[in-house]
């Protein structure tokens, strides 16, 4: 998508749009239809977040942005009937968090979470190569 000047609105100068301008772009859109797997996305985000509270996804196309933060809303909604938090971070990745999900984490559960993150830190500071992050079936 080219604003005519030469602008690149869905690659390189996606950066230079603010987050409200990007809710204007993006009701200019014709929103195309689901890419094959995404699904399987939603379905994976919303299964973490019921299991450990929180998930992101990566690489969330900008035109199907708002379609797929509205499903996994949805579903977390029907489910746990209360409502998600979500935010965009950065141009291309999708942040949900219940606050349900955390609250009832019990106190073992929250240390060993928090032993996993400082583990992960000490590794990165360390310049070891970093495991996937553990979730709870792990």
């Amino acid at each position: 998508m080219s604003d005519g000047d030469g602008l690149d609105l869905l690659g390189a100068d996606q950066i230079r749009l603010c987050q409200s301008c990007w809710r204007a772009v993006e009701g200019w859109l014709v929103i195309p239809g689901p890419a094959r797997g995404e699904a399987e996305a939603i379905a994976g985000a919303v299964a973490t977040v019921l299991e450990i509270g929180e998930a992101m996804i990566d690489g969330v196309p900008i035109p199907r942005f708002e379609s797929i933060r509205r499903a996994i809303r949805s579903e977390l909604k029907a489910s746990i009937g209360c409502s998600v938090r979500t935010a965009k971070i950065g141009p291309a990745s999708l942040w949900v968090w219940s606050g349900l999900v955390n609250d009832a984490k019990t106190p073992e559960c929250r240390a060993e979470e928090m032993q996993a993150a400082a583990e992960r830190m000490w590794t990165v500071e360390q310049g070891e190569p970093v495991p996937p992050a553990r979730s709870r079936s792990d």
